[in-house]
């Protein structure tokens, strides 16, 4: 048990875990592969650059939270757009590279590397200030996988200044039916003709196994999906709480739009990078003005008007910026989707409805994990 676990347990009613999950957990992303494997998803690193390229003004003279940095680019990224400090929180050996990485790129005079699980560093007073912004790559599996978000929740109800943000700002989970014909050809067909020989009797025992959890990180084509997907959950990292995360029930209802084999359900999320919604100015006041009465214009306006090629300040909508793991998208993030199989597949006709309902409740003891429940007819 750590220092900071002892004075905590010694001086608040409910001690702190210190699991052999959490230190499995924080010594795989001491690895470097696993940053790389990261990095290299493109998709998932330029939404976060260009989310906070394009809301650089944000940042200006900010200090700003990087919980789980990692390698730290996101906060070389906020450090770059003009963030007057930057806490990168990594619990991870990783946080001793990422020092390595902050002052060869010279931002230490920006980051500090702090190095710690951040529910262990608060109570050390590790991080000296409330902060503008908290930004963080907590995703997951089926989104919440991992539930690092709840040191994200930890550190927005200890840090963040009233009205700060949050990025991402919200995230969403789907769900859709999903047709497996080429997974099951590999895994289960494969046994009918191996070299020549006949090892059906294996059959239902490598189904057993497909079937018997998820198959995370599967890359779904848009072309396998059922029906129109639905979104089964959404979370708003301003107002969510752990027990809300610890526990959700939806009901679904599909409408097939084909004929084909149903061999489970598919998830994928997207997340949000909202800009704070900047104040609309008030709606004019009618003076009982005609048509013929003059009107004076706004500097921006005449500013505008005179010089065309001058576009006025993006509204918040226009910066927001959303990453998808949908497979719809062309190219698919190192997320890729999530696969529930059912035990025995069925044929679905178009027009066909699928309904049920899907529970997820976090797991009691491995509290990064969470079992997910599908239920149907």
């Amino acid at each position: 048990m750590s220092e900071s676990q002892a004075y905590y347990n010694w001086n608040h009613r409910n001690p702190t875990e210190d699991s052999n999950e959490d230190n499995e957990y924080f010594t795989s992303y001491a690895r470097v592969s696993i940053h790389e494997e990261m990095l290299r998803d493109t998709r998932r690193t330029m939404a976060y650059k260009d989310a906070i390229d394009r809301n650089a003004d944000l940042f200006k003279d900010k200090v700003v939270m990087d919980v789980g940095a990692g390698t730290g680019v996101l906060s070389c990224f906020a450090a770059r757009a003009g963030a007057r400090r930057v806490y990168a929180v990594e619990a991870s050996e990783m946080a001793h590279n990422t020092e390595l990485i902050v002052a060869r790129n010279k931002l230490d005079d920006v980051i500090t590397v702090v190095h710690g699980k951040l529910e262990d560093l608060a109570y050390q007073e590790a991080i000296p200030e409330m902060v503008d912004i908290i930004i963080s790559e907590w995703m997951g599996c089926f989104l919440i996988f991992e539930n690092m978000i709840e040191s994200v929740l930890f550190a927005r109800d200890t840090y963040l200044k009233p009205g700060g943000m949050m990025w991402p700002s919200s995230a969403n989970i789907y769900l859709c039916p999903v047709s497996a014909e080429d997974l099951f050809a590999e895994r289960i067909h494969f046994w009918k003709d191996v070299y020549g020989l006949d090892m059906t009797p294996l059959v239902p025992f490598a189904q057993e196994e497909l079937v018997s959890k998820p198959i995370r990180t599967q890359d779904v084509k848009a072309s396998q999906l059922l029906a129109d997907h639905m979104q089964i959950r959404h979370l708003d990292m301003y107002t969510l709480t752990t027990d809300e995360l610890a526990k959700s029930l939806r009901s679904f209802e599909f409408r097939c739009h084909t004929s084909k084999m149903l061999h489970g359900f598919v998830s994928w999320f997207d997340v949000l990078f909202e800009p704070t919604p900047t104040p609309l100015p008030p709606p004019p006041i009618d003076v009982g003005l005609s048509e013929s009465d003059p009107i004076t214009q706004t500097d921006d306006e005449a500013n505008i008007r005179s010089h065309p090629d001058v576009s006025p300040t993006p509204q918040p909508e226009d910066r927001t910026v959303v990453l998808s793991t949908s497979p719809y998208e062309a190219v698919p993030t190192h997320w890729k989707q999530d696969m529930y199989l059912i035990e025995t597949p069925i044929h679905v006709a178009e027009g066909d409805m699928i309904t049920g309902t899907i529970r997820v409740v976090r797991h009691t003891q491995y509290k990064r994990h969470f079992w997910v429940e599908l239920s149907y007819t």
